[in-house]
């Protein structure tokens, strides 16, 4: 049974005690370990280690030994109450078992480790500009069917768990890489979000300078212009900066009868 949404950290039937986890060596720049109960608060956590072969255990220091990982962007930042997907250990020779005391946020979740192995292996991220995200492994929207559901406030991620009838497959959490912007918030950097614009019948225009992500919909019935080219009725046009570049902006323009839907991360 899955638990309680709680996004005070605080409700003590969401609390974890004494999770075990089994840790053995890896190729990767780090160990990650995922919890059973899903997103856990990075404050209140209790980690110890038992060597798998002298029986030894020891507690783990946050920030020497380990550090959590993978968070849901901009929740908790201001109470210092962020969630995290994952821990993350440095000694990439442990070879034995963590026993893990957390407070979980509750819902229903469940982890793509293929995905975030896979991720983890074939990206590179620079801590300066980039962190590891929690993102779901489909696109989700609002009840518009057409508006980006970004996991980025208490009331997204709400509603998100009420997609989950909505999918009788499930979805899962993926990582992806996003980009960081410095504006002195609490312990992480805030993260940049998307702008998103709806654009009516019959208007021309071209995206803000410096996106690092532009994404054009046709909404209409009709094909409408977009980079110099035609998008369909319901096609897709999406560019992406490479690393350190930003997009060139990007001329759209629509008809009588058409409409866009335009979203933009600078």
């Amino acid at each position: 049974m899955s638990l309680s949404l709680d996004f005070t950290g605080s409700l003590p039937a969401n609390k974890v005690t004494a999770e075990s986890v089994v840790l053995t060596p890896t190729t990767l720049t780090a160990i990650y370990a995922t919890l059973t109960k899903g997103p856990f608060f990075n404050n209140n956590l209790v980690v110890t280690f038992t060597d798998l072969y002298s029986g030894v255990t020891t507690p783990m220091t946050r920030g020497v030994d380990y550090d959590s990982t993978f968070n849901f962007p901009q929740i908790g930042i201001s109470t210092n109450a962020q969630i995290y997907g994952a821990l993350c250990f440095y000694d990439t020779s442990l070879n034995g078992t963590i026993t893990v005391t957390y407070q979980a946020l509750g819902g229903q979740w469940s982890f793509d480790l293929s995905q975030i192995s896979s991720y983890l292996d074939s990206n590179l991220c620079n801590p300066g500009i980039a962190y590891p995200a929690l993102v779901p492994n489909i696109a989700l929207t609002r009840a518009d069917n057409v508006t980006p559901l970004v996991l980025n406030s208490q009331a997204n991620i709400a509603y998100a768990q009420g997609l989950v009838t909505k999918y009788p497959s499930g979805f899962t959490l993926n990582i992806k890489y996003l980009p960081l912007i410095t504006n002195g918030s609490k312990n992480i950097a805030n993260q940049r979000f998307p702008t998103i614009i709806n654009v009516p019948a019959s208007t021309a225009g071209v995206t803000s300078p410096g996106c690092v992500l532009v994404t054009i919909k046709n909404n209409g019935a009709v094909a409408m212009s977009a980079a110099g080219g035609t998008l369909q009725a319901g096609e897709t046009a999406t560019f992406t900066a490479r690393l350190g570049e930003t997009i060139y902006p990007v001329n759209y323009a629509t008809i009588a009868g058409g409409s866009a839907l335009i979203t933009t991360l600078v």
